[in-house]
C-alpha cells in the first residue's frame, strides 16, 4: 500500500467493455500532480464504481489523497506498472 497527495488534473480515460466471462466492466484512469518544487504526474486507475463516482465529481486542481497498490508485471521482456487506487480522500 502507498499514498500520494496532490492536485487532481483530470480523467485520462474511461474504458468500458465485457470480460471473457461475460461481465461488464469499467476502468477509469486519472491523473494527479504530485510535488511543489519539481511537480510530476501520477496516473492511477480504478474499477470501483464508488471511486469512479467520486472522481467524476472532482474539480481540476482540487487537492486529494490517493491510497493505492502498486502492481508490476514483466511481459515479453518489458515491465508494466499499474497504480491501482482503492481510496480517495478530498
Amino acid at each position: 500500500m502507498a499514498e500520494e497527495k496532490g492536485k487532481f488534473i483530470g480523467i485520462i480515460s474511461d474504458d468500458r467493455g465485457t470480460s471473457k466471462a461475460g461481465k461488464d466492466f469499467r476502468r477509469v484512469t486519472f491523473s494527479i500532480e504530485i510535488g511543489d518544487k519539481y511537480p510530476r504526474n501520477g496516473h492511477f486507475y480504478t474499477n470501483d464504481e464508488k471511486l469512479i463516482q467520486t472522481i467524476s465529481n472532482l474539480r481540476s486542481d482540487e487537492l486529494i489523497s490517493v491510497k493505492f497498490n502498486i502492481d508490476s508485471k514483466l511481459f515479453n521482456g518489458k515491465s508494466y506498472t499499474n497504480l491501482n487506487a482503492w481510496q480517495i480522500t478530498i
